[in-house]
């Protein structure tokens, strides 16, 4: 018996119910149901009037008669007045209440069916017909209702209930009441009355596949899973053909993040049932989840063969494209389920921070102003996950829009994300602080840190903020004396050593950095991370021997440790030495990272050495459409300009670079590069 209403879909819902009456109902139908559905005249007429005198009978019979012949003729308003005349003759008959009900419900009239069946009830509180059918109605309205609320909230559990309680008493074998009565115990939120139904059906059918599969879908319910599992495995054993069984021990299975047993229930029902979307859709999820991309990828494109509009598998492809790089194929399958899943929110994001991860800013600007368009609500009346979603939108929104310098554009998102929801309050001030930063507005951004340090004094991150706001606004004794204050003896200190390293650093002392982190190593739990900090402070302080050692301890502990190569691989292009293996690690780099702007400077910068120019350009743009303001990257692109002999773009690219530089020693350097240019254009124009 299948307790659903997917057969149905594309009916209206009352058409779908009334169908799913005659598919759903408990037991069978009944005899006198059968008769009527074929529109047929014998013995059951006579026996529906047998309580009413001889010729009582008589009347009822012929009017009943004439009713069934109506219906079949197709003048069912002639049928109902007929079937109404018979009731007349033998008020007391139940059996001509479920005639009229049934033929109510042929003709897709609920209420009027309602009425009769509870009519039948009331005539003979004793009638397991009557009963059976009043109950069926009351189980499917409740069954339609669950698909757009809680049927908790409905009438007519309570009489379905009821009514299920009083079938399973007048007729205790009756297994399929069972299933049906420990559903609506769930329904209802009794569990335990649930269960205790589901094991009396059991009893008396040890084999029932409803039966095992309800009872298990109950202990996941209670977040009993693995008695869920077992039960599961209990009805496979007197149901080892079952596909709706494994299926259910696949969910279960997925809920203990069990990926491998989840998959491997999935293939055994396939097979059982090729045709199965649902089955593969749930297999193609369980590969994605246990990170076999590669036979997920096969059972997507396997369903999108046999539905080529299935959206949600083609958001899937995307995300596993955009997984291995491949952008280009993740944003056309990507925009395939956006034209399918029309108004999808999910999809949408996807496709704006796609754009952002590529450093296509404007079009990821475009699309989360949109988003923000689509959810914005003037009254300002989100609920918990609306506000989720749009604080989401505004904080790539307001990164993008520093990323486009749009400042004032940033701030406005950041503020509103801050006044959304006071718990993003100091997240959202964190950001308009590093905008005003990223403005080269350090006034602002050091009046806003004081000001959050002062409206969150508990909030560490936005102390450790404050101190490196004053770091950079040339206060680097505030700074460490804030930081000081902050030490607690405990691991957190491992943060608030590392911001005092990059205080001294900022202010070039290397010294006290390098003294204050061999300090503090004992706080550091993440030896990749200490390692590291100590290799960036030998190569600040052009100990190059004892930097590249502690580098390749790093990547040792972690040969995927994507910084490490790269500064590494960096540092042996910036000095020129050992260029084919500087082009290895940071070719490795960005392999792990092939967004991140830095290492597509590095590899720039390497290709430069290489006097691979062409190459080199390519990658110091990529780099430039990611970190639009960096200083070295424009100061590498303008090296690169120079040598190809394009001087005009090379003094271009250099000004840039002084524009965004806050080091006074990278500034000279350019700002040299800059006049030994004009001298040389001064010197080609006097030729």
């Amino acid at each position: 018996m299948r307790l659903s209403f997917v057969w149905f879909k594309g009916l209206s819902s009352r058409f779908a119910l009334l169908l799913a009456f005659l598919v759903v109902y408990p037991g069978g139908m009944p005899a006198a149901q059968k008769k009527s559905a074929d529109l047929q005249t014998d013995a059951r007429p006579a026996a529906a009037v047998e309580k009413s005198s001889a010729k009582q009978r008589a009347e009822a019979y012929y009017h009943f008669s004439l009713a069934r012949n109506f219906e079949e003729s197709g003048d069912f308003l002639k049928a109902v007045d007929e079937y109404k005349k018979a009731i007349q003759q033998d008020p007391q008959s139940s059996s001509l209440y479920i005639e009229l009900a049934n033929a109510y419900l042929r003709h897709r009239q609920l209420n009027n069916a309602i009425r009769e069946a509870e009519n039948a009830v009331r005539v003979d509180p004793e009638s397991l017909e009557a009963h059976r059918l009043l109950g069926s109605i009351y189980y499917n309205i409740v069954r339609n209702e669950d698909t757009g609320r809680a049927p908790a909230s409905s009438e007519y559990l309570k009489k379905a209930i009821q009514e299920y309680e009083k079938i399973c008493t007048l007729d205790a074998s009756d297994t399929n009441s069972l299933v049906v009565l420990s559903l609506l115990y769930r329904y209802d939120g009794q569990s335990d009355k649930a269960v205790e139904t589901a094991k009396r059906l059991l009893d008396k059918a040890p084999s029932s596949e409803a039966g095992l599969a309800n009872l298990a879908q109950i202990y996941s319910e209670q977040g009993n899973t693995q008695e869920a599992i077992n039960v599961f495995k209990k009805a496979l054993e007197v149901n080892p053909n079952s596909p709706r069984i494994l299926e259910q021990l696949a969910i279960a299975y997925d809920q203990i993040k069990d990926y491998k047993s989840t998959i491997q229930a999935y293939r055994q029902a396939i097979a059982l049932d090729e045709d199965s979307l649902e089955l593969r859709k749930g297999l193609a999820q369980a590969l994605l989840d246990d990170k076999q991309d590669a036979e997920a990828e096969k059972e997507f494109l396997k369903i999108l063969e046999a539905d080529p509009d299935e959206g949600l598998a083609y958001f899937r492809l995307a995300q596993i494209y955009r997984n291995r790089r491949e952008f280009d194929k993740a944003l056309a399958n990507y925009n395939k389920a956006n034209s399918i899943l029309v108004g999808s929110l999910e999809i949408s994001f996807h496709i704006a921070t796609l754009y952002e991860e590529l450093g296509k800013y404007e079009k990821a600007e475009e699309r989360f102003q949109q988003l923000l368009k689509l959810t914005e609500k003037p009254a300002g009346n989100y609920s918990a996950s609306e506000k989720q979603n749009r604080g989401a939108f505004l904080t790539h929104a307001g990164y993008v829009s520093q990323q486009l310098e749009k400042y004032p554009q940033a701030i406005a998102y950041f503020t509103e994300l801050k006044t959304m929801n006071p718990e993003n309050a100091t997240r959202a001030e964190s950001y308009i602080i590093d905008t005003y930063r990223a403005a080269k507005q350090l006034d602002k951004a050091l009046a806003a840190s004081e000001s959050a340090v002062k409206a969150h004094p508990e909030d560490k991150d936005l102390k450790l903020l404050h101190a490196d706001v004053l770091s950079e606004s040339g206060k680097p004794a505030q700074a460490i004396e804030l930081l000081q204050k902050m030490l607690s003896g405990t691991d957190d200190d491992a943060k608030i050593y590392s911001a005092m390293i990059q205080v001294y650093q900022r202010d070039k002392k290397f010294k006290e950095a390098e003294k204050t982190l061999l300090t503090a190593e004992k706080f550091f739990k993440n030896k990749e991370a200490f390692h590291f900090m100590l290799g960036s402070m030998y190569e600040r302080q052009k100990d190059y021997e004892k930097a590249e050692k502690t580098f390749k301890k790093v990547i040792e502990l972690n040969p995927k440790h994507a910084a490490a190569l790269n500064y590494l691989g960096y540092m042996l292009a910036d000095r020129g030495v050992r260029l084919e293996e500087s082009l290895d690690l940071i070719k490795k780099a960005v392999d792990l990272d092939p967004n991140n702007g830095a290492y597509l400077d590095s590899l720039g910068w390497v290709y430069f050495k290489l006097n691979r120019v062409d190459e080199a350009e390519t990658y110091l743009k990529k780099a430039l459409d990611r970190v639009r303001k960096d200083p070295t990257i424009h100061e590498h692109l303008g090296d690169v300009y120079y040598r190809k002999g394009q001087y005009v773009e090379a003094r271009a690219a250099w000004e840039l670079s002084l524009a965004n530089s806050q080091d006074e020693e990278e500034t000279r350097k350019v700002q040299k590069k800059i006049e030994e240019l004009k001298v040389k254009l001064a010197s080609l124009e006097k030729k």
